[in-house]
């Protein structure tokens, strides 16, 4: 049921924003490698994301592909964003509505959604929020295990958070820049295992940019022991266009 919701809101969404006025669109997808701790292998994930600007708001839907894992459906993660855009004191401000469906394991489905703020002027951007985590076991797991009595862990309130630099102004042609943050496209770390992440953008036209992005996640990396955890790299692209 939670998943036929989410599926119709985007739909119901999309065709309102669509019908009613002329809109802009975007249209990302990446390609990712990488690999952590417990990976047996590389880990090789793509995604595309979809989303329509209409004036201050906007609505992005993506979904995940994993090639690699062998205990996963191919389409394996999901997410749903909805934002308004504010502009204060010469500073754009985003308030964003987030939901994650991340199926991450054969026996476990993250579920995630999420307020965050987002704050960026000239070189420097800065989020905050909190989020709600559902962890439960699929039902066609739970029915072949014995003794499960509850198949469903709940957190509140935890925190989300993001600090990042670019060298350039945000809309220049191209960028370098470095950010520390818990949030990423399908998944919401716990506040003391932060990634750091570098990345690289060139746009070639109007309506086509091209980016990279180099990740270092760390388990536990605000406390005393730190220990790596994984890295990945993201190569992807950005279509823009009117409709």
């Amino acid at each position: 049921m939670e998943k036929n919701g989410a599926k119709y809101f985007v739909f119901v969404a999309l065709w309102l924003i669509v019908c009613q006025a002329k809109a802009q669109v975007e249209v990302t997808t990446h390609l990712e490698a990488g690999r952590n701790n417990v990976s047996e292998s590389i880990l090789l994930n793509s995604a595309i994301f979809g989303t329509i600007y209409y004036g201050k708001y906007s609505l992005k839907g993506g979904y995940q592909a994993s090639f690699v894992n062998p205990y996963l459906k191919i389409l394996n993660a999901g997410s749903i964003t909805a934002a308004r855009q504010f502009v204060i004191n010469d500073a754009l401000v985003k308030l964003e509505g987030i939901y994650i469906n991340n199926r991450f394991s054969e026996y476990v489905r993250e579920v995630n959604w999420g307020v965050v703020c987002n704050f960026r002027r000239n070189h420097f951007r800065f989020s905050a929020g909190t989020n709600f985590r559902i962890y439960s076991v699929p039902k066609a797991v739970s029915d072949s295990l014995e003794n499960v009595s509850n198949d469903k862990i709940y957190e509140y309130w935890n925190l989300m958070y993001l600090v990042g630099y670019t060298l350039k102004p945000f809309d220049y042609k191209w960028n370098l820049g470095i950010n520390l943050t818990n949030i990423d496209h399908f998944i919401i770390n716990q506040e003391t295992n932060p990634g750091f992440n570098i990345q690289a953008r060139y746009r070639f036209s109007r309506g086509l940019t091209a980016y990279t992005e180099a990740w270092l996640k760390r388990s536990g990396a605000l406390n005393l022991s730190v220990n790596h955890f994984g890295f990945i790299i993201r190569l992807g692209v950005i279509w823009d266009m009117d409709i």
